[in-house]
């Protein structure tokens, strides 16, 4: 039942709110609460909560049956740091960064350079930065969203891919 305006139009606020429990979901009734039978979860969720293995982690916990990544899985992708390391580990090349948090001071010698909060997707956050003049700006954008960025030179006519994989043994 969800139609493209659901979020902008407000209509979502007359939505069921549900409740996550042992067993499952259940939503308000007239004479308490209705449990609602699911045979497996789906999850489809985009951006925190669902990417970052909060949802998985309560499906696990309330040892609700799900499809979707595991919690240790979801940590990790979702903290950029965390995946440039775990990719190294494995020998998978990545773009030479360095890591900020709040408190530190940021020197660039050299621009361009792109700047991104470290556990957040999509480019929410993220700049390319061109001159000294622009990194003040930058980073107090990229700090909105976080309390640590990775800078990494910016390579101009790359190509990125996202590829979503599983190994199994």
């Amino acid at each position: 039942t969800i139609k493209s305006k659901l979020f902008s139009s407000g209509e979502f606020k007359k939505c069921d709110i549900l409740t996550i429990k042992n067993r499952g979901f259940s939503k308000k009734a007239m004479f308490g609460e209705k449990e609602l039978e699911v045979d497996v979860i789906l999850n489809l969720t985009h951006g925190g909560d669902g990417e970052d293995g909060v949802l998985s982690s309560l499906f696990e916990f309330y040892d609700l049956p799900y499809i979707g990544p595991r919690r240790e899985a979801c940590a990790v992708s979702c903290n950029k740091f965390l995946t440039k390391g775990y990719a190294s580990s494995v020998d998978v090349q990545t773009i030479d960064y360095n890591y900020y948090t709040q408190n530190d001071k940021v020197e660039i010698n050299d621009f361009p350079v792109i700047i991104k909060p470290v556990r957040l997707g999509s480019s929410i956050g993220v700049s390319i930065v061109k001159s000294q003049e622009e990194l003040e700006y930058a980073l107090d954008v990229a700090f909105e969203f976080d309390d640590a960025v990775i800078i990494e030179p910016f390579i101009a006519g790359i190509k990125e891919y996202n590829l979503a994989g599983t190994k199994i043994n």
